[in-house]
């Protein structure tokens, strides 16, 4: 693996020499800089990372890891074409080891160590890789060491090093001027951080509360303009006005975007306005609106579920008629699953329309997402100044679900990278987790592909990141929707850690005119990824958030955090949406153990949840917490880390709540059905 050597040390650290391994570690297929390795010796000081992965909030420059003194020239970049290597296990396997081991104490790795894993390397390295990561990372662990995402993020940075070509494409964008339409909650920090790193000259429209006019005090942006963003209409002037200014300002105007969902519309308007380049505006309204969404698909011939739209109350036992049972409610607007709801009957047809239109009545929009809220809140907007209220009914889909992120250009796919999403708790669809590659027969794989790219080309939608959702039925793939934006959660890290791909820098080097990517057919996972938020199993309030105190620190965890606060109101399942209590990601050396050891994971977890407030011996003075739950900002949003990734579940075998992985469509009793037929 060839690391890049640090010539800026920041703190004293010994020089270790060690052999390095002299088999060829395999490089992704496909290829163009396969590395030739030295027996000559390497070394140890710090590396800077950051600049390759924005999305760490804290820079790489803690981390140690074996690189190449200047002086040391065997090293050196080759043609595929011009030496075969050898291969020992996947790029996979070797990136799951080297998670383990290469995140090494910024102060002093220690000789016992270093020979410890020099040895273990150099005398098994015929065997895979990955059947050293037990035995070399069991010594590291305990230790102060950087965190597994970041030791993740530099093997894969190293198995998959940005070629010239990629780094030409971000230097053709240096310098632009690129404002942002709402900055979303905090958890998006690393959207921008990766743009200072790239040189953009960004510029935020944002409500004054938000948090993301500290970005212009830490120089990560260069100017923030308060504006309370309302709806498209309402707020389409202002934002051309103030846009304005910033190009007469800064003396250009490259690109307009955002990655906030609610958004999409008022920013392909304003690109229009502006010229830049962007998606059209009759584009993105059919995305965000389910209904039309679902009309241009059949115009366009591809298969679609059956669906009726529910405008007024007349229309509820029309749509029963239609579409039959089961089925599924939605807003045609909607976010977040919010107001997803399966139904069996025409009488909870009724009741559960009624139940969704309350709910989004009171629906909130906090920056620039959909959030549920209670009559009365005063945080943010009232969704319905944002969306339409209308709710649509759609033919049940079974089969298992996926996520398909793509990148278009110039009105073709030149990136395609699907996850699997596993079973949601109905009947509000609450997402559980996700493992990335998909583990789904090819052929299905393929299908579901072809129709999700095939769907955004039937919107009219042509430049951009899109994350795609749909189904492998029984009948078929079927799309359940196209996000005209980067999805959120964890989909930004899977896809950099799996594929390599920074989904960010894509959207930044198109949005501002750039060149697009090439597409490359033939992409290796460079690692396994199996991702878990877990739902709340029964409603009441939590005790504390140390039920993941067991995992801290376990060398296969990527991350693993709470979502929730101390004392914080929780929902269940049979009182509505449940709440994400806690969400891990972990790597492995095939999706199927990283599944397996999620569901460990979820075995040994017990959440303190209590009935009442008054059962917890010590609560600090938030009277407020009694009443009600904090905000979503406050209560997660606060959580979210440095690497991305957010939220979700039940333990198996609670009462009347599905396990991860049961058959959605079966009744609770049925635990543990696999999520597919390649899993034991």
């Amino acid at each position: 693996i060839f690391f890049r050597e640090d010539s800026a040390m920041t703190s004293p650290i010994p020089t270790i020499h060690t052999t390095l391994c002299t088999e060829p570690i395999p490089m992704q297929k496909g290829h163009q800089r396969p590395m030739a390795h030295s027996k000559s010796p390497g070394t140890l000081t710090p590396g800077s990372w950051g600049n390759a992965f924005g999305s760490l909030s804290h820079s790489f420059s803690n981390i140690c890891a074996f690189s190449l003194g200047s002086q040391d020239s065997s090293w050196c970049t080759v043609e595929r074409k011009e030496r075969q290597f050898s291969r020992h296990g996947s790029t996979a396997e070797i990136a799951s080891l080297v998670v383990s081991n290469v995140a090494c104490s910024p102060n002093y790795l220690g000789e016992d160590l270093a020979s410890f894993i020099r040895d273990e390397l150099s005398s098994k390295h015929s065997a895979s890789r990955a059947s050293l990561c037990s035995t070399v990372s069991g010594e590291l662990v305990g230790s102060k060491r950087a965190s597994v995402a970041e030791a993740t993020a530099l093997i894969v940075s190293e198995l998959n090093p940005t070629t010239q070509v990629d780094l030409r494409r971000q230097a053709t964008v240096a310098g632009r001027v690129v404002v942002f339409l709402t900055a979303g909650y905090e958890g998006k920090r690393f959207i921008f951080e990766i743009a200072r790193k790239m040189n953009l000259r960004v510029v935020i429209i944002d409500s004054q509360e938000s948090w993301s006019q500290q970005l212009l005090e830490e120089g990560v942006i260069e100017k923030f303009i308060p504006m309370e963003i309302t709806d498209m209409d309402l707020s389409y002037l202002p934002c051309v006005e103030a846009i304005q200014g910033v190009k007469e300002n800064f003396g250009q105007l490259d690109g307009i975007v955002s990655f906030a969902e609610l958004a999409q519309q008022l920013v392909a308007k304003l690109c229009d306005h502006f010229q830049v380049p962007g998606n059209s505006l009759q584009s993105v309204n059919a995305a965000r609106d389910k209904y039309q969404s679902r009309d241009a698909w059949e115009t366009a011939g591809l298969p679609t579920p059956k669906h009726y739209l529910i405008k007024e109350e007349e229309h509820i036992p029309l749509a029963g008629e239609h579409v039959g049972f089961p089925a599924v409610i939605k807003p045609i607007f909607g976010a977040a699953s919010i107001g997803v709801v399966r139904v069996d009957s025409m009488e909870q047809l009724h009741t559960q329309v009624m139940k969704v239109r309350q709910q989004l009545l009171s629906a909130r929009v906090i920056n620039g997402a959909l959030q549920e809220g209670i009559i009365g809140d005063d945080e943010g907007c009232d969704a319905a100044a944002w969306i339409d209220l209308s709710i649509m009914m759609e033919q049940y889909l079974d089969g298992p679900e996926v996520d398909v992120d793509i990148i278009m250009a110039d009105g073709e796919s030149v990136y395609e990278a699907m996850a699997d999403n596993w079973p949601t708790i109905e009947p509000y669809f609450n997402e559980t987790g996700s493992n990335c590659p998909s583990i789904l027969p090819q052929y299905q794989q393929d299908e579901l592909r072809d129709l999700a790219v095939a769907s955004v080309k039937a919107l009219g939608l042509t430049m951009g990141v899109f994350h795609v959702e749909g189904k492998y039925t029984t009948h078929g793939p079927r799309i359940i929707e196209v996000n005209c934006r980067m999805g959120g959660g964890p989909v930004h890290l899977i896809n950099q850690l799996v594929w390599g791909v920074d989904l960010v820098v894509e959207q930044m080097i198109l949005s501002c005119g750039g060149e697009p990517r090439e597409r490359s057919p033939n992409m290796e996972p460079l690692c396994n990824i199996a991702e878990y938020s877990m739902n709340s199993p029964i409603s009441g309030f939590i005790e504390h958030t140390d039920f993941l105190a067991d995992w801290q620190g376990h060398h296969q965890l990527v991350y693993a955090r709470p979502l929730v606060c101390p004392h914080q109101r929780v929902t269940g399942p049979d009182d509505g949406m449940p709440t994400w209590l806690c969400e891990i990601m972990c790597t492995a050396p095939t999706v199927e153990e990283g599944i397996q050891f999620v569901k460990d994971v979820e075995k040994s977890i017990s959440f303190p949840i209590v009935h009442d407030l008054h059962d917890i011996a010590s609560i600090p003075s938030f009277p407020s917490l009694v009443d009600e739950s904090p905000p979503l900002a406050e209560s997660c949003e606060a959580w979210a880390p440095e690497v991305p990734g957010m939220m979700g579940y039940s333990p198996p075998g609670a009462p009347g709540v599905p396990g991860m992985f049961d058959d959605a469509s079966a009744p609770p009793q049925q635990a543990w059905a696999p999520l597919s037929p390649h899993l034991p």
